[in-house]
């Protein structure tokens, strides 16, 4: 193995320690992220409900109204706060893997792709690096995509409207079992994490 080789093997040694990690840290913040999702959903529709209502028998209705509709709204941003920090909790967690991804990447380019070694043409517990790179990049693309639906839903939120806050509920549901995800955890499971 030559020099370039072993910077190549050890950025898929760093890549294929980090991949459980990355799916654990997904997988936690979207369990974390579920109670302050149905808080906002509660919050929304108090909200609706609040502003809808009119009572015209019942004094300085106006006014406690104004007041109730004040504090759900202080309450909202509290909320959307607390869901603005897990989502760049999912951002940095998805940053860092790309950073992993793209290293493997470029270090892959300044090997002889023709060479017949273990880390160009692969070995039974190696898949062949341009195997390994192909599900390296569909594996980051998922969760960048995921990320982006998660991120553009929340940007256009609008909380008084149903359709919006479900929009961005629906977007948390994330398929983490996917086989985009398993595929490269099962082909990268035997990887000598040993750097020779």
């Amino acid at each position: 193995m030559n020099d370039f080789e072993k910077v190549v093997q050890k950025n898929i040694i760093t890549l294929v320690k980090y991949l459980p990690t990355h799916v654990t840290t997904w997988s936690t913040i979207l369990d974390d992220i579920s109670r302050p999702l149905q808080v906002l959903s509660n919050q929304s529709e108090q909200l609706r409900c609040v502003d809808s209502a009119n009572i015209d028998w019942m004094e300085n209705f106006k006014q406690i109204q104004g007041s109730l509709s004040h504090k759900i709204s202080r309450e909202i941003s509290d909320t959307l706060i607390e869901l603005k920090l897990k989502i760049n909790q999912l951002k940095q967690v998805n940053n860092d893997l790309k950073t992993k991804v793209l290293t493997l990447e470029q270090s892959s380019l300044a090997i002889d792709w023709n060479s017949s070694s273990r880390i160009v043409k692969g070995s039974p517990t190696q898949p062949s690096l341009e195997n390994l790179l192909d599900h390296c990049l569909r594996f980051l693309t998922f969760f960048l995509e995921i990320g982006e639906k998660i991120y553009n839903a929340f940007n256009n939120l609008e909380v008084k409207k149903p359709e919006s806050v479900q929009l961005l509920r629906e977007s948390f549901k994330v398929n983490l079992s996917d086989s985009t995800v398993t595929y490269l955890i099962a082909i990268t499971q035997y990887i000598d994490k040993n750097i020779n």
